[in-house]
């Protein structure tokens, strides 16, 4: 059963969430919410979650994996919900999410959110990571013709210097 408390904040019953409460809560960010965009290519992939494959975005600025509730309750067999005791963070909104629970599947966790919340289902950066779909190369390809776009050398942060070691980009 749904409800709403008086700072309208929506939960499940079973882990309802007051204002008083929220202070305790770790906040996690995820960069993206429901949303298409005809400007850029969005990476999906279709994962096996118990019998069932879900269809989840690549988030590389989340710090948690999420799952609409919709899907949730498609799962065969269900994984038991458990307390989530954590807010989401949009990217670049003020608002809150409050999950209404957590699954594990495998090594990966899921914060169950609302459909009223308007959540993909996305993947975090170390979700990506681990499964092997991105994979960090530490190298800048420059593209053909394009050379002129950007002058980058690589940067330790140890030392001041352009030699070759293991560090980051600076590109300017």
């Amino acid at each position: 059963m749904t409800e709403k408390s008086h700072s309208g904040v929506q939960s499940k019953s079973t882990n309802a969430v007051t204002k008083e409460s929220v202070d305790q809560l770790q906040i996690l960010h995820i960069c993206s919410v429901q949303q298409e965009s005809k400007k850029f290519k969005l990476w999906y992939v279709r994962l096996q979650l118990g019998s069932k494959y879900v269809k989840f975005k690549f988030d590389t600025g989340a710090e948690c994996n999420t799952l609409t509730e919709d899907d949730y309750k498609k799962l065969s067999p269900q994984p038991q919900l458990l307390p989530a005791k954590v807010a989401l963070k949009p990217y670049m909104s003020e608002r809150l999410i409050y999950p209404i629970g957590k699954i594990k599947v495998s090594a990966f966790e899921y914060y169950v959110v609302s459909a009223w919340d308007r959540v993909d289902n996305l993947l975090s950066l170390d979700s990506c990571e681990e499964l092997g779909l991105i994979k960090r190369t530490d190298k800048l390809s420059v593209i053909p013709d394009h050379e002129d776009l950007f002058t980058c050398s690589l940067y330790s942060s140890e030392a001041e210097s352009n030699t070759e070691t293991d560090g980051d980009f600076r590109c300017y």
